[in-house]
Formats: C-alpha cells, structure tokens, sequence
C-alpha cells in the first residue's frame, strides 16, 4: 500500500512543514482478529493533525507513524475471528482511527459507521469528527429548542458548517460568524439566517441589535447559545439572553480564556463544555443517541456534506497541500483528500446500464480502471476490458461524458464502439441501455467491421413519463473471420412472446410479426386488446370458484401484463375481492401448494450476508420505486402465513398500478421469510419457506435493519411499503424507520387514513368542529391506536393544538376498559400517549364502554376490538341521546367479529347514524331509500356474495378501503421523491379523500367514496401530498409544477396506463 509515513516531526513554520511530508511504499496489511481491512477513498484532514506531525498533540503514537485519522472507504476484508461482523466485503463505510493517510486501513468495528445512502466518500470522510461535535454540543450539552437563536463562531469550518445545519433542523435563528465574505457566503449557503464579520470589533453589538430587531419579550436581548470552537467566549458573553448557554468546544484560536464570573452570574448564564473524543470511554450510549440524531437529520435531508469544494486534494501526494490550506485558514468546511479520484473512476467506467430483465452482469471495477463483466452465456469467464477505446451509454438521470475521447452521433444519442477485438469472441449477449426515442435507420444485421457504432439496445419501458415506442433489446453474438469480427444481431421474436412485459398474443400487428419473426408463431388474426378483455373475462367467468379466479389471473399477470391489469380496470368492482382481499388470503394460505412461477424477492433470516446479492437480481437502480414488503406474521386476519406473504407484496403492488398508474416494472415485492409459527405449515411438506419458528427480538431486528439499508443503498429512490407485519412489531418499525426515509405501514397509517377521512367526513355532516369532537375507540392494538394517533395528528395539524392537547380529545378502551396510566407496564408504547389521568375516573367500575359513553357523550364511535356486539342497543341509545348525527364505525373483521351490524345501528339511531365499517355490507332502509355503508378497512375476509349479509357483490354499497388511499400516498411520494413521509403528509391526504365524499353532497350518502373512481382519487391524494412535500421542504423531484392545474396535468401525465405500445427495432444509422 501507499501512505504518508512520519519518520520524523516536522516544523511548521510558515506553513512550509507539511510539505516535508513524503508517500511510502508499505506492505498491505491483513485483517486481524478484530479488524477490517479497508480500502480508503477519501481522508479528513483535522488540525490536531498539524500538532501530531510536530510532536505536539497530547496523543502522540510512537514513530514511524501514518498520519491521518477520519476516512471513508469500502470493507476489502472483515475480522478473521467475526462470529456476525456488522459490515460484510464491499459496504461503504467511514470512521476515523489512526493511519488515514493512506490507501488501505485496519479499523475495530466500533469505529466504523455505515456510509449514508447517496453520500460521496468525500462528504463522509468529514463526517466522524465534526457532526457529532455539534450534535452532542447543540443537542446533548446545550439542550437546543425550537425558538431559540444560536450565535455560531467560525462557522465556515467544519464543525460550525455542522453547527450551523444542526440548529435550523431543531428550529432555532442561526447568527453566523466568519471573517471573509466567501466564508459569510459559504455560512449562508448552508442555513445560517445572519451573518456577521467577527472581525469588526462591534461585532456583539450587531449580535443584540439583531435580536432586538427580531426578538421580543423579558430576557431576549442576546443570543440563547453561543457556540465557540474557538476561544471567543469572553466577548460573546456581552451579547447573551438571560438563561443563555455557552458552549465551549474548543480554542482554535490559540488561546484559553478568562472568563468574567459576574457576567455569567447576573444573566443566569450556564457555562457548558464538550469533550466528544472522551464520550466513547464515559458514556457509550450518548454516543449512540448522538449518531442516531445525526443519520436521522440526514435522512430528513436537514443534514449535508461540509467538504470544501473549492480547491481539489487528490493523491496523497496532495495531503501536504491540504494541510497547508488548513492550516493557513485558506478554507472552509472540512478539508478532505481524495485518495481514489472517484469521479474520475466512474468517468472511465460509465458502460452498462445495470440492471433489466435483459441485462448482462454488473461490471466489476478494478483500481486501474478497468473492469470484468461476465456474460450470459459464460458466468464463470469474465471479460477483461482493459483497452476499450470508447463505451459510452447514457444512463438514466446522468448527463453524458464530454471531451475529445467521446463522441456522440449526429441524433444527439450515445455511440457505442469497440476495439478489444478478441475478448468478445464466442460470447452472446444481451446489452441494455435506458430507452431511447429516434429515427434512425438500421440496416445489416450481420456487421463485419471490427468497430460497431451507433448500436442501441433498449429496456422496456420504463420512467413514468410515456414513451410512444418501446425499444426491444437485441441479441448479438461475436465470432471471428477472416474479415474481422463478425457480429450478428439477433431479434428476440420467442422471448418477446414469453416477455410478460412485451407480449401482446394475438394484438402483435402485421408490421411487429414481420420485424420480430413472430410469423406462424401466432394465429393469423390480429386482434384489438378490447377483444382480447372480452376473451379473458369469458375465461375468467367459467372458473368455479374465487380461488380458481385468482389463479387465473396470476396466470394472465405471468403472460401479458397490459391485458392483465386492463381486464381489471374494465370490472374493477368485481375483480377487486379476487385479486385482493379476501381471495387473496385463500391463494397466500394455499402457495406452496399453487406455486407455479416465483414473483417478488425472497429473503430468508438464516441467510442474511446474501441480502445485497438477492437484491442484485432486481437490480434496477434508480427504476425501484416502490417496494412493498411483509414478513408474513398477519396476514389478511388469517394470521402467521411464513412465505406466502409474497403474495401479499405482490398484490399490494398490483393495486398501486391499478388505483394509481405506478410501472408495473418499477416495482419489488419482497418477503422477509423469518420461520412461521403455524404448525399446519411447518408439517406440510410441500411447504417452500423456512421449516423453523418464527426468529423474534435482536436477530429479527437486525434482519429487517439490514433489509432496509441495503435496498435503500440499492434502490435509493424507493419507498418503502411495510405491509402485515405482526402486533409487536408494526408500529415499532415504523417508527424506527420513518424519519430517516420515505416509507409507510397500510394496516396503520392506511387505515387511520381512510377512517379519519369518513371521520371528517361524518364531523362535517354532523355539523362538528374538529376542535370540539370527542372520539371514543374501543379496540386499542395497532388498528385502534393507528387510528387514534393519526386522529389526534389532524387534529394538531388542523387546530393549531400540541400533540397532547389533541389526544385528550380521544379515549381508548382495551381489555382492561379505558386506558388510564395507573395501568403502568400493560401499556404498549402505542397505548401511552392516550392514557387518561386516574383521576378523571375516580370509580373502577365505570370504565366499561357504556359508562364510558355516558360520561364523554362521544360524536364517535370507532370498534377495532374484534369482540363481537360489543356494540350493545343500550351503547348506542345511549350515544344517540347526545349527538344528532352520532358516527358509529363496527370496523372490526371478518364480519363475525363486527361490533354491531349497520342494520341494528340504523334502527337503534332512528336512522340518524353515519356508519361505515370494515366488511362490506349491502344498504340499509333509511328514510325511503337505501343508505350506503363506507368500508374503511383493507382486510376483510367476508366474501363477496357468499354471506347471507351479502346477496350480492353488485349490490353491495360503495366500498371505500385502503386501496383507494395507500395507492395516492405511494403516487405522491414517489413523484415528488420526498425524504420522508410526514404527518402532515398524510393530514393533507386524508383531507383529500373526505372531500370526494358523497355524504358532502347528499347527507343521506356514504361517508366515503366509491372505488370506481380510484384513480381521480389517487390523482387528488397525490397532489395534495406532492405539495405539502414541497411546502415542508421534503421534495427532492426538480420542477414540480406550483400552478394547481399544472400539477395535476403533471401528475396525470405520469401515471401508466395499460394499453399497447408500438414495439420498435432499433436501426443503426447511416453514415
């Protein structure tokens, strides 16, 4: 390996000593025990740097030594003696520990930390020092608040970029002090909302006249926290509030204070200082907090880079000058050197489109710059191209190459050409680049030249945004002659019939059977896709029963994906309960036994270090943008079904593209097959999942941890849909996940968004201002609090109430009656939040829902309890005596368990109740007429038509589940590729969805809408979530339209539909 040795200290004197420093040859060392092996990309550069190299840092290591402490590069090897190392061969990581100056690095594993997703090496090499610096000064020490103003010194440098950013993502006014005009500039980029130079020796004078200018009250005439990493507390102490911290972190200047007493005596002044280095040996769980709040911060998008960009350090041969610009104060942010020129790498490596049905294995990289790919026909014998002359491919969201080397064709489109004549020879490929719309023309398919240029070989379709052609791949196979290379281009006529994305059976029209040499592989009728509907749904009506049905339909999905999802769309009514609950339940009970053709990925626990290999299979980058994933804990109400919760991914999906227009090829189901519990499983024999009890606490924790950073390392615009995963763990993940990436659970958020939209509903009907409702839930698992928390979120959104306030405006009932907080340990985490004080409930006994109903006179009744006619006539005489419009949701299921039938409740109310529930239900009497019954829950398990409720399907009342709302929220979060799903988020899509109600029009509607409509649905939940994204700065997604209409055209013109689209071959160009 490389490194930059010192033999010797160095002086620095007039910043000439740094260039004393000279790069060794060393030997590469090996993994220990306890350490990995890592190659380093990018190195940090500090200024107790400086001191070491002089002799003069507290910490000296015995010469020779490699200077250097911060990094960020990729695992090459792990610990000899790991039993489960935490980072496997190829992670990215970064970390600090001595010996950075170089190529290659031994860590423990404590050092280490995993790079974040879409983070440069170079960004992260500056990451270990400074953000945990600030964070646990701000956060930890100086107890930073919304509302408070932090006065930052130096803030140009790498600590006080962090200081700075970590301030306005907690809510506080930011004075920033620097001493150039590019530093107060750089301060500003990053957020500060004040600059100042610290030069000027009126400097606090400006600070208080700032605060005077925008602060009012007793005690606001200063700054709340001073943050100094550099020996200016004295003077800051003249410009301080009353109760102000200051925060010493470190004396860059050179200096250590007095500080005047008096001062810090007549202001209520505390004096803080942090020590971060000293964390580690004192208090390790701080440390973790601390690392917490900053990946979070990242994953919100509050938290950036800080390497200087301004002036290039690559090589070590560049550290001195690094230093040397440290040192002098030449920069700002934290310096860092790159090692490895990654750009320059990717530069050269910028060849293959990864990952398409039709796509070759991923490159591997080589430090020289080259790089081995294997090819489908010969897995064990990679290529080498070491002397490619030019592979140029666009990629999808990346600019094109430049410079003398490269060239592009006259169309504007990539060029393709070769000179390494012998590597290819024998190999048959299938090259997939991003799809691209042209009119060239191709002629001979047998090219006999040595160099091909301007070969174009398309993906299917993919990007939301529609694509008139389709650009089939091309299949070419190399052989030598005498002339040359010979190359044959082959058109893929059976594979694009055996393509479920590309087959269109007998609607093939006469130019694609010519092109694609599909002649007598097809009858000679050519049919329109509307004839081909009439067809499959006369197939569909013959099968006997439900499942049958859904087997037919998984069938059709395997063949044509277009024909598929537009049979649905044309009786979405009746096919919803068929390809979705309840059918679905029955085929995901039976998939071991029906399985045919695997769909989806499937990921086993005892097989973890495969996670990363698994995923590459589907590995499509930036074109994964939805995942929906379950570990098949609870299913449907059908409970543990181990790794037939595939098929609930998989349907999931389906409807994403039915209700919303999301790609079908843009999407991943996933199984996180953890073991079952089910005993009828575990003895069948035909079983396809693991053959062992379901995996729970640390182990399953790490399994679903390590799922999630690896797709979103993989996918990294992917949102995250976590779907059935069982009581004690639902909430609990997403909790722990949803601030630090876009991702949602439908049992919880889905529900609570669509009974809190007939909820709204029902308030507006019944004349009652959300402010004043009173909500009682019987039923406090995951449903019920889901529920309540989503409910006591709108209420805080929407009033402008804290959190708290708004929970108090909700009671809870569980097993043990009303949620009290004398109940302790018996509270789940979901359930604290809505336990009420004892002493509201002086009297044990009445904590039974009847006297819960007569002392809170509720406008709501919501049942998630499964305790059938819990419900009773007295409850709800009782509830109708005090509110004229009384809203009653029985939503628990299967129908069996309802806390009340719609019929008894009508008669009860007189006909006055706003009901929905969670089964469909037919219409009852009402007033003349027939009332219409909302549904707001995904998982039912009455079927359709075969209830003595139910005579039916078409006569049913309007079905409103979660496929009319999780499928908009998806839609809106991938369009506007927001960071992360926000409360507010989902206000804004619960808001969307109670304005479509019927029941605001006619009082004697459904609460909810019907699901025919589902697509205009999505469309107005989408937007209503793009632009509160855009409002609270999630939105990643560059031009999303402002004007309303705009938008919506924009969101339309996105979302696919299935319809036929011409299939083209690529044709090369003349020249």
């Amino acid at each position: 390996m490389r490194a930059i040795q010192v033999k010797e200290y160095v002086k620095v004197g007039n910043n000439e000593g740094p260039q004393d420093l000279q790069v060794a040859t060393l030997p590469t060392p090996s993994p220990s025990a306890t350490e990995y092996l890592i190659e380093i990309h990018s190195a940090g550069t500090n200024f107790f740097d400086l001191l070491q190299i002089q002799g003069k840092y507290q910490h000296q290591p015995p010469l020779p030594w490699i200077g250097g402490a911060e990094f960020a590069g990729t695992i090459l090897a792990v610990p000899t003696k790991a039993q489960s190392p935490r980072f496997k061969v190829g992670d990215r990581v970064f970390g600090a520990t001595q010996g950075a100056y170089a190529t290659h690095i031994l860590a423990p594993e404590h050092t280490l930390l995993p790079v974040p997703a879409g983070w440069s090496f170079e960004d992260a090499a500056g990451l270990f020092v400074t953000a945990p610096t600030s964070y646990g000064g701000l956060v930890h020490r100086a107890n930073v608040q919304p509302g408070d103003w932090v006065l930052v010194h130096a803030a140009a440098g790498g600590v006080g970029l962090a200081a700075v950013q970590i301030a306005k993502a907690k809510g506080a006014t930011v004075i920033a002090t620097a001493g150039t005009e590019r530093k107060r500039q750089i301060a500003r980029q990053f957020g500060a909302d004040h600059v100042i130079d610290y030069r000027e020796k009126s400097w606090p004078e400006e600070v208080k006249r700032l605060c005077a200018q925008h602060r009012s009250g007793n005690g606001k005439a200063g700054v709340d926290i001073v943050y100094d990493p550099v020996g200016m507390i004295e003077a800051s102490l003249k410009c301080v509030a009353w109760n102000a911290r200051l925060l010493v972190i470190g004396f860059a200047a050179g200096k250590i204070e007095k500080v005047a007493l008096n001062r810090v005596l007549l202001k209520n002044v505390s004096l803080v200082g942090l020590h971060w280095g000293q964390y580690a040996r004192f208090e390790k769980e701080t440390v973790q907090t601390v690392w917490k709040g900053i990946f979070d911060l990242v994953a919100q998008g509050k938290f950036k880079g800080t390497a200087f960009k301004d002036e290039s350090f690559v090589g070590l041969e560049s550290v001195p000058r690094a230093l040397q610009a440290l040192g002098g104060r030449e920069t700002w942010g934290k310096v860092v050197v790159k090692i490895i020129d990654d750009d320059a790498v990717a530069g050269k490596n910028r060849g293959f489109t990864i990952g398409s049905p039709y796509c070759i294995n991923a490159p591997e990289y080589k430090a020289d710059g080259s790089f081995d790919v294997a090819s489908t026909s010969s897995r064990q014998s990679p290529l080498r191209h070491s002397h490619i002359s030019v592979i140029l491919v666009q990629l999808l969201h990346q600019s094109f190459l430049s410079g003398p080397d490269y060239a592009a064709s006259s169309l504007g489109l990539p060029v393709f050409r070769l000179s390494d004549k012998q590597a290819w020879i024998g190999e048959t490929f299938r090259l997939v680049l991003t799809p691209l719309s042209f009119n060239g023309s191709f002629s001979p398919e047998t090219y006999t030249q040595p160099t091909i240029s301007h070969f174009f070989a398309a993906a299917p379709y993919i990007s939301h945004v529609g694509c008139e052609n389709v650009y089939i791949v091309e299949i070419f196979q190399v052989q030598s002659s005498s002339s040359g290379l010979v190359w044959t281009f082959g058109v893929p006529g059976r594979d694009a019939l055996q393509s479920c994305q590309f087959n269109k059976g007998s609607a093939f029209t006469e130019e694609e059977r010519r092109t694609f040499k599909l002649h007598g592989l097809l009858p000679p009728n050519i049919q329109t896709l509307e004839e081909q509907v009439q067809r499959a749904y006369e197939q569909y009506s013959s099968r006997d029963n439900d499942l049958a049905k859904n087997t037919f339909m998984a069938s059709m999905k395997a063949q044509n994906e277009v024909l598929y999802y537009k049979l649905i769309d044309t009786h979405l009514k009746e096919m919803l309960s068929i390809i979705y609950t309840p059918t679905e339940g029955d085929a995901i009970q039976n998939y071991s036994r029906l399985f045919r053709k695997p769909e989806g990925c499937f990921l086993n626990i005892r097989d973890q270090d495969r996670i990363d290999e698994c995923l590459s299979n589907f590995s499509r980058g930036e074109e994964v943008d939805y995942i929906v994933v379950s570990d098949g804990e609870e299913i449907l109400g059908i409970g543990d079904q181990g790794v037939g919760a595939i098929l609930i991914s998989v349907a999931k999906l389906a409807l994403t593209t039915l209700c919303a227009g999301i790609h079908p090829s843009r999407q991943l189901p996933v199984v996180l097959d953890c073991g079952t519990d089910n005993e009828s499983l575990l003895k069948d024999e035909l079983y396809l999942g693991l053959r062992q009890s379901r995996v729970r606490g640390e182990e399953y924790d790490q399994f679903v941890e390590k799922f999630v950073e690896t797709a979103r390392k993989r996918f990294p615009r992917a949102y995250i849909h976590f779907e059935d995963f069982g009581l004690h763990n639902a909430k609990r993940i997403l909790d722990k996940f949803k601030s630090r990436i876009p991702c949602f659970n439908d049992d919880i958020q889905g529900t609570g968004c669509v009974t809190l939209a007939a909820l709204l509903s029902g308030f507006h009907v019944g004349g009652i201002k959300l402010e004043d409702a009173r909500v009682v839930v019987f039923g406090s698992g995951s449903a019920g609090t889901g529920i309540a928390e989503q409910l006591a979120d709108t209420i805080a959104t929407e009033t402008h109430k804290s959190k708290e306030e708004a929970s108090k405006q909700i009671w809870c009932l569980d097993k043990p009656g009303l949620l009290v907080k004398s109940l302790g340990d018996q509270l789940t985490p979901a359930q604290v939040p809505f336990a009420r004080d004892d002493k509201e409930w002086p009297d044990a006994d009445s904590r039974d829902l009847l006297s819960v109903v007569k002392k809170v006179k509720p406008h709501a009744l919501i049942g998630t309890s499964t305790k059938p006619n819990s419900f009773t006539e007295d409850v709800i005489r009782e509830m109708a005596k005090h509110v004229e419009k009384p809203i009653i949701f029985p939503l628990s299921n299967p129908t069996r368990l309802h806390e009340a039938q719609p019929e008894d409740i009508n008669r009860w109310t007189d006909g006055r109740a706003l009901i929905a529930t969670g089964s469909p239900f037919p219409p009852v009497d009402r007033n003349g007429g027939k009332y219409e019954i909302g549904m707001c829950f995904s998982h039912y398990v009455a079927k359709i038509g075969s209830s003595q409720l139910m005579p039916g399907s078409l006569d049913l009342a309007a079905e409103c589940n979660n496929s009319t709302c999780f499928p908009g929220i998806g839609l809106g979060a991938v369009l506007s590729r927001t960071r992360t799903l926000s409360n507010k988020m989902l206000v804004g899509a619960v808001k969307a969805l109670a304005a479509r109600s019927p029941a605001l029009q006619d009082p004697d509607g459904p609460l909810l809408p019907d699901v025919k409509d589902v697509r205009e649905l999505s469309v107005d939940i989408a937007k209503a979530v793009i632009k509160t994204a855009v409002e609270e700065g999630h939105a990643q997604e560059e031009g999303i339209p402002a004007n309303e209409d705009e938008l919506e055209e924009w969101i339309r013109a996105q979302m696919w539909e299935p319809v036929y689209r011409p299939l083209v071959k690529p044709q090369q160009q003349q020249q």
